[in-house]
């Protein structure tokens, strides 16, 4: 059997074996430790009589709304398209600049025909003691390049010497250098060789103008083929001549045999 008994401190109604009666009980309410004695009980009639109390209830606070974050990733969207604009452009700018392209054009006289990048446009110069020389002329205006291909009949004075001898062909390329070379370069000559393109005897020549960050240089290539004088120059600011298409520019060069 139980007997009811009420806490001294909270009130709260304990159900209590009666075998525990005298002995310290604790209460589940308040925790509340206490000696019940039979004189505690709550009588029978009054059982039915006490009111069950309610359960109780918790008290939660609301948490704080949540401030939004939509700025952020819109302004993470905007920088993410800026960047990648950015990107896009300096990607497409650089490979505009590093690979252009190389077409073979052949000059009004059909004097010769080269890979030159843009469009070129006929050109022409009148130099002393060596008469006219015309050809094409292209610029690369993404990096201030220029691109020149000139020729002009080789002088009366040297057509005595042969260029197939080796005495000859010395002073024939010191004598021409002298003469043409200048007219497209300016600045300091910096590198000469001696060379061959093809089967005919060639120079090349390296001019700086200028220099530290900034340097105006000029490669030039000057042959003698078909009885005639070639000229070759590229001219550009910290112009790099062993790139691939200025490589291709020179060793592309054809000498054509008058009709």
């Amino acid at each position: 059997m139980t007997e009811l008994v009420s806490c001294p401190r909270c009130g709260d109604t304990l159900d209590i074996p009666t075998d525990l009666l005298g002995t310290s009980v604790r209460c589940a309410s308040c925790r509340t430790v206490f000696t019940p004695t039979p004189a505690d009980s709550i009588p029978t009639a009054s059982r039915a009589m006490r009111p069950v109390p309610p359960p109780r209830e918790f008290a939660f606070e609301d948490p704080p709304p949540r401030k939004s974050n939509a700025w952020v990733w819109v302004l993470v969207l905007v920088l993410v398209g800026v960047f990648g604009g950015l990107v896009a452009v300096c990607t497409g700018l650089v490979r505009r600049v590093m690979n252009p392209a190389m077409v073979v054009q052949t000059s009004e006289e059909g004097r010769f025909r080269v890979a030159m990048p843009g469009t070129p446009t006929p050109t022409s110069r009148t130099a002393d003691k060596t008469g006219v020389l015309s050809g094409l002329q292209s610029v690369r205006p993404e990096n201030q390049e220029t691109y020149l291909v000139m020729s002009a009949e080789l002088p009366k004075d040297l057509r005595k010497l042969d260029p197939a001898k080796p005495e000859d062909a010395e002073k024939l390329q010191a004598e021409l250098a002298k003469r043409f070379l200048p007219l497209p370069a300016a600045g300091s000559e910096v590198e000469r060789e001696t060379r061959s393109h093809g089967e005919y005897p060639a120079i090349d020549i390296m001019y700086h103008q200028g220099g530290g960050l900034m340097k105006q240089v000029t490669v030039a290539r000057l042959l003698v083929a078909e009885g005639r004088v070639f000229l070759l120059a590229v001219d550009g600011m910290n112009l790099e001549p062993r790139v691939w298409y200025v490589r291709r520019f020179f060793t592309s060069f054809e000498p054509l045999a008058a009709e």
